[in-house]
């Protein structure tokens, strides 16, 4: 295939018409991702292509969009601002080819054939579509946020894919990129890889192609006519202004660029790539309430105008709040008349009106299926009572690895995630992950792909959140496969310290702050669901510590230990604070002792040693409640028998007959196998068993007078594998059947 040539000059002729000169262009020869620091101004700023020289060997942009001039102190001021929108002329992707491909992936999302194709950097290219001028920047704004979700950029979240006043390459022009350059210092010349200028569209018709919701149209739009209907301030100066004038007092005003609007250095600018001091901006309204944008990545989604109101207060500048227009801190908030737009409405800033009926009901997210929603929540329970325990198991589960553990009513599952643990005692989830894959022969390799382990010492949220932002973008992930986050425990990895550096995890400040920062920058922000596993407070039920812990969350868990009807021991995780009803609230925790080999690690000496796996089973409202009646019934006998002076042990003496029937019944026979669903034969037995002879379990249960709870019955299952210490278990069936065979020879040390 022919590469086009096309000249820059060319190239704005067929997109611009005539207007081409007054194309917002900007050329430097730094790496954008490296620019000196004091020259981000320069490099970015820009002005019209018939006032600016152009190098081939230049990073060469232009703003998809044609803006009015600001006339200001005398000057006309080429600008590149939403609200000097003239008209855009075009629809741009970049990063296009990391993960996706040009025409037949693009085409999948409804979008037509573009009109160029621009490769800027080895394997990816902006791809533009003409569009006829448009100036409703609604419009534009709406299908930019489509595209974004449909995930036609690098990372989803590209704050420089959205708006009328974004840059895209032009076609003739070097990227140098630090990455780009080679061992002679030269960037990645950009190639025109297709160019079909004859394709031009309308605003209208690519939301009618895409299928835009009017929904999120209308929501654009509607925020686009509040900002008109508010006005802008034009007289307000550092010298009249709290906000400017504190800005100026900290060194942080850097102009005025006009229509109300401000640059100003970010105060976090810390954060953002190279400690870049450009692209943030104040707009002062009419009434002196004003509003903030940061363009940075690192927090263009999370720092707004609020944020910025409490880190100038906390700095000890005298600002007046964003959105009222009198804040004095020694009395109320005065409530001021807010302002009609043209419609007779209320003008609303800080209020945002949601359909009170959805035309459709959006599903839940689920970690289990109808069991454990997604989202922010806590797991508790005493001492004890195996919280990691289970926590190991429900990552299994969620993993995919649920069709290898022999359970109960295993919990349905239909979208496997990663799991990222961090544990500041990574060893116990390193021997339970070991226990499993022995017992069950789940593939280790897989599980050391499907879940991670994070040592972690105690260390402020913030910390410990960036990180684990940051690994899960790199990951890729999106919102449907995100993965679950386990912390164990909260509170020893987590340093809570409120605003006045004190608090800790009975600090209600600092708690809060830590899980509203989880909920923001985790799950509304990508969809990541985090589990914390907390201590309960002594003697009590709960999570330990400030009441942020559970007021919070999105839901709590807790495990309690009942007794059954017959004695048994019996754990049970409930759902105590959820926002969603489940079928299920509650899930049976049967656990078994599995024998592992172990090596020490200084004479290489090998012992067996024991660790503690757990199944999962559903357990219905009713069976809880006859396991909560049978547990006061044995309290009751427990209590009535102490005070005669005889103290009994609530041990299973039904248990214990049926344990030693086992065990005749082994002297019996010289070998034999049962199946865990039943009795029912699979079809395919290994042929060097098929003249051993079944052990109905089932039937031996009933014979013996077993409780029929099939609950208990796995249970009994289980005490039974774990006693006689089964000598060999096989899967028949994957995921269906499996069959323990137990060898004669195993009584000799029982007898």
């Amino acid at each position: 295939m022919t590469t086009p040539l096309v000249s820059n000059d060319a190239f704005f002729k067929a997109i611009f018409g005539d207007q081409y000169k007054r194309v917002h262009i900007t050329s430097f020869i730094e790496s954008p991702d490296a620019i000196p620091e004091g020259a981000n101004g320069r490099c970015w700023a820009g002005r019209h292509y018939e006032n600016q020289g152009v190098s081939p060997m230049n990073n060469n942009f232009f703003a998809i969009s044609l803006f009015k001039d600001i006339e200001l102190d005398g000057f006309t001021h080429h600008v590149r601002q939403e609200s000097q929108l003239e008209a855009c002329y075009l629809i741009g992707l970049d990063d296009v080819g990391v993960g996706q491909k040009t025409d037949a992936d693009i085409a999948k999302y409804g979008l037509p054939l573009p009109t160029y194709e621009l490769e800027t950097s080895p394997g990816n290219m902006h791809v533009g579509f003409r569009i006829e001028p448009c100036n409703e920047a609604y419009k534009i704004k709406a299908i930019q946020k489509h595209l974004i979700r449909c995930g036609l950029c690098k990372d989803a979240k590209d704050p420089g894919m959205f708006g009328v006043t974004r840059y895209l390459r032009m076609p003739i022009g070097t990227n140098t990129k630090t990455g780009y350059l080679d061992h002679k210092g030269d960037g990645f010349e950009t190639k025109m890889i297709s160019w079909n200028p004859d394709r031009v569209y309308t605003a209208d018709r690519l939301i009618e192609m895409l299928g835009i919701d009017n929904r999120l149209i209308n929501e654009i739009r509607n925020q686009e006519l509040t900002k008109k209907a508010r006005g802008q301030n034009l007289t307000a100066t550092k010298d009249n202004h709290a906000l400017l004038r504190a800005f100026s007092d900290k060194d942080s005003y850097r102009r005025n660029c006009g229509n109300g609007w401000h640059g100003v250095i970010c105060p976090r600018y810390t954060e953002h790539t190279g400690e870049d001091k450009s692209g943030s901006y104040v707009v002062i309204d009419e009434d002196n309430t004003w509003g903030f944008r940061c363009h940075h990545g690192s927090h263009i989604d999370t720092y707004h105008a609020l944020e910025v109101y409490n880190d100038l207060k906390e700095e000890g500048y005298v600002v007046t709040h964003p959105y009222f227009a009198h804040d004095d801190a020694d009395h109320p908030v005065a409530i001021t008349e807010v302002k009609l737009d043209a419609t007779g409405r209320p003008i609303l800033k800080a209020l945002r009106r949601t359909e009170t009926v959805p035309e459709i009901l959006k599903s839940t997210e689920w970690i289990f299926d109808d069991v454990i929603p997604a989202g922010c929540g806590t797991l508790s329970g005493a001492p004890g009572m195996g919280k990691t325990t289970f926590a190991t198991g429900l990552c299994l589960y969620v993993a995919g690895f649920g069709n290898y553990i022999d359970s109960v009513s295993t919990p349905h599952l239909k979208v496997a995630r990663p799991i990222r643990v961090i544990s500041e005692n990574p060893e116990q989830w390193q021997r339970s992950f070991f226990g499993y894959c022995e017992r069950f022969e789940i593939p280790r390799e897989e599980v050391d792909r499907a879940i991670a382990i994070y040592s972690c010492d105690k260390q402020p949220p913030v910390t410990v959140l960036s990180e684990v932002k940051a690994e899960i973008l790199h990951g890729g992930y999106n919102r449907q496969n995100a993965p679950l986050i386990i912390i164990d425990t909260i509170g020893s990895i987590f340093e809570f310290r409120g605003a006045d550096g004190q608090g800790g995890e009975n600090s209600n400040d600092a708690v809060g702050s830590a899980i509203a920062t989880i909920k923001m920058e985790l799950w509304e922000s990508l969809g990541v669901s985090t589990l914390m596993i907390a201590h309960p407070p002594k003697g009590g039920t709960g999570v330990r510590g400030a009441s942020a812990f559970e007021g919070n969350a999105h839901y709590t868990m807790e495990i309690a230990s009942l007794t059954d009807e017959k004695g048994s021991t019996v754990k049970v995780l409930s759902m105590v604070k959820r926002r969603v009803e489940t079928s299920t609230p509650h899930l049976y925790l049967g656990s078994q002792l599995y024998q592992v080999e172990t090596v020490d690690p200084f004479d290489g000496e090998k012992s067996v040693e024991h660790v503690r796996l757990t199944n999962i089973a559903l357990l219905s409202e009713e069976e809880l409640v006859d396991l909560k009646i049978a547990t006061a019934t044995q309290e009751k006998m427990i209590k009535e028998r102490e005070k005669e002076g005889t103290k009994i042990e609530v041990a299973q003496i039904k248990v214990a007959d049926i344990l030693n029937r086992f065990r005749d019944e082994l002297k019996s026979r010289e070998k034999f196998y049962y199946t865990v669903n039943g009795g029912v034969l699979p079809s395919d037995i290994p042929e060097d068993l098929e003249d051993v002879p079944l052990f109905d379990m089932e039937e031996f249960f009933d014979r013996t007078g077993a409780k029929t709870d099939r609950n208990y019955r796995s249970g009994l299952k289980d005490r039974i594998q774990t006693t006689f210490a089964a000598q060999r278990i096989e899967k028949v069936r994957p995921g269906k059947v499996y069959f323990v065979l137990f060898d004669a020879a195993i009584l000799e040390d029982l007898s």
